[in-house]
């Protein structure tokens, strides 16, 4: 297992992806479907680790913004495309 940050203790790394969840659910939240009640909490779950891994190996904060922001732009790209099209 090729492991590309410094080890953190387990409870601590649990509790920054929490706080990396929460941050996503109640701030991000980027495609508005948090505040419909039914919507699964774990929509940006996916995200999670790449950004702890930033984060624990002093990714800049311009690395992290490009990372959440490259899947945005590639979809927000294709949905102007679509509303292009005949």
């Amino acid at each position: 297992m090729d492991i590309r940050y410094p080890l953190v203790p387990k409870e601590e790394s649990r509790e920054v992806r929490r706080a990396i969840r929460k941050v996503f659910v109640e701030v991000w939240d980027p495609i508005g479907v948090m505040s419909d009640p039914e919507w699964p909490r774990d929509e940006y779950d996916g995200y999670i680790g790449r950004v702890f891994e930033l984060l624990v190996t002093d990714g800049t904060d311009r690395q992290i913004i490009d990372y959440l922001l490259g899947p945005l732009i590639a979809w927000e790209w294709t949905e102007a495309e679509s509303a292009c099209r005949p």
